[in-house]
């Protein structure tokens, strides 16, 4: 009965090791379509604390924002650390019971307890370091669902030409930086070999430090590639579209190609700010975040003007869309609100610069939509005085 018992024992044990192993694996299985992810940030609303290689973004020894990849990667990392613990707390028991006990069935039950606790932290661990040794990528976690776009009929072929090169140009550089950082934690774990000596020892932490290094370089040039290149070219597109057949409304295919410049202006910008915080430039990550607000409003404006343009003619067009147009055109031109998520005062000038290029933009198509001379002037001075400028915050004496 006992050696039934000790099986059983086992069995569950392993059972339970290989539930963690196998969710390890399938969650750090790589993604397999071409598109790119889009993450969502949550703040916690408790702080965790930190484990070392976890890929966390500590601040202050704490973690407090996370997304699925890094919640996953602690809970899944924070179990292994449990179970050591569990089992030291287990061998502690079991050796206050072994001295406290003058029993001998009760001396052979809390050596066996001390023993089972030995052998389960050293499956736990063994479990981990033979995954490590296979893949590092193993016990690393990738939860992201990949999206699967829509294909796109109006797109100029000058645009899918340059976004293949781009995106091509990005995942190449992506591998390289994946596999700098392999090689950093390989050096790390070869360094931790006690026959090595201090200066082998002190040869593959520098080498470990210099891939990161090189890997953090890569990375950053990955995000310049999304902002400079990519951006660029959606927003490329987007003149493109409306540039043709300006006296005619916007067909559906156009429509299309907006929509699909503008989601993946948003998803770039997004994966940029994502890579600005792993690399540390929490400054420059949150500058991109107000780029990106104002290029996607300054769309969806463009595109609400577009429309306007379009269908909105004087000749025969109602009272109501008359006056839609002028609030639009009077917003755009002299309304200088600026959402307040846009802090950084380079980044308001640019955000009301482009609203009144919109502005001029309806003006020079269509300028029968306002009135001429003296009722012009009311009318600007009317909607003026019903939206003040935003009064300018004087910062504090010190």
């Amino acid at each position: 009965m006992k050696n039934i018992n000790q099986i059983l024992n086992a069995a569950v044990l392993s059972l339970i090791l290989l539930f963690i192993v196998s969710c390890g694996i399938s969650m750090s299985m790589p993604p397999v379509a071409s598109a790119q992810p889009k993450e969502t940030t949550y703040t916690l609303l408790e702080p965790l604390p930190c484990i070392p290689g976890a890929q966390q973004n500590c601040e202050n020894g704490s973690l407090k924002k996370v997304d699925l990849n890094s919640y996953i990667s602690y809970l899944f990392k924070f179990s292994i650390a449990l179970a050591a613990f569990l089992a030291v707390v287990m061998i502690i028991i079991g050796g206050f019971q072994y001295v406290t006990s003058d029993i001998p069935g009760m001396k052979g039950n809390a050596k066996e307890k001390i023993w089972n606790a030995v052998w389960g932290l050293v499956m736990v661990f063994a479990s981990y370091l033979i995954l490590y040794t296979i893949d590092p990528r193993l016990v690393s976690v990738q939860t992201n669902i990949e999206q699967i776009q829509a294909p796109v009929r109006f797109l100029p072929h000058e645009y899918q030409n340059s976004i293949s090169q781009i995106n091509t140009e990005i995942k190449s550089l992506e591998e390289n930086a994946a596999a700098l950082e392999a090689r950093a934690q390989t050096l790390k774990t070869e360094a931790l070999d006690p026959f090595l000596t201090g200066e082998e020892v002190k040869a593959k932490l520098d080498e470990a430090a210099l891939k990161e290094s090189e890997a953090k370089d890569v990375r950053a040039r990955v995000v310049d590639i999304r902002i400079d290149k990519i951006n660029e070219t959606e927003l490329r597109l987007v003149e493109a579209v409306l540039d043709r057949n300006v006296d005619e409304s916007l067909t559906d295919e156009q429509r299309q190609a907006i929509a699909f410049a503008r989601q993946r202006l948003s998803t770039n910008y997004d994966e940029a700010v994502r890579d600005m915080w792993a690399l540390g430039k929490g400054n420059e990550a949150t500058n991109l975040s107000q780029e990106k607000i104002i290029n996607t409003v300054i769309v969806d404006e463009t595109l609400r003007a577009e429309d306007m343009i379009r269908t909105v003619k004087p000749d025969d067009a109602s009272v109501e869309n008359i006056r839609a147009t002028q609030q639009l055109y009077l917003s755009l031109k002299y309304n200088e609100t600026v959402p307040p998520e846009i802090t950084v005062p380079e980044l308001q000038q640019d955000y009301l610069e482009k609203r009144q290029a919109i502005a001029e933009r309806m003006y020079v198509h269509q300028d029968e939509f306002l009135p001429v001379g003296e009722a012009r002037e009311k009318l600007i001075e009317d909607y003026r005085r019903l939206h003040p400028a935003p009064v300018q915050q004087q910062p504090p004496q010190q």
